[in-house]
């Protein structure tokens, strides 16, 4: 004579165990995922660290708008994808052109043009 368990609640309790061990299983990867992006930094520590121009980069970026030859050449943003006509424009050492605002707000999480990923 053995122990005899009645089918439904061998499969609730089945079902019980497969979830605790999904969730387990979910939330430790989470958890592992976020540590290795960051190393054990808050993001402000990884973004300065890693990501973010420093303000003199961004501030030498060349000013195109007194540059005819560029300005007759209608483009458009790829940041915000609208024409850049009639805006304060950014020129990037790889003559990627942006709005003012719009570039300054990329280079303070990325180091890299958004179009060729050229190191700024």
């Amino acid at each position: 004579m053995g122990f005899q368990f009645h089918p439904l609640a061998f499969g609730v309790m089945l079902l019980v165990a497969a979830g605790t061990i999904a969730y387990t299983f979910w939330n430790s990867n989470r958890e592992q995922n976020n540590r290795g992006r960051h190393n054990g930094y808050s993001y402000d520590d990884y973004n300065t660290r890693y990501c973010g121009s420093s303000i003199s980069s961004v501030r030498s970026l060349e000013d195109s708008e007194d540059d005819d030859d560029l300005r007759r050449r209608p483009g458009k943003c790829t940041i915000c994808l609208t024409n850049l006509k009639g805006r304060s424009i950014k020129q990037l050492k790889c003559r990627h052109q942006f709005h003012e605002r719009c570039i300054n707000v990329w280079l303070t999480s990325n180091n890299t043009c958004p179009n060729c990923r050229m190191h700024i």
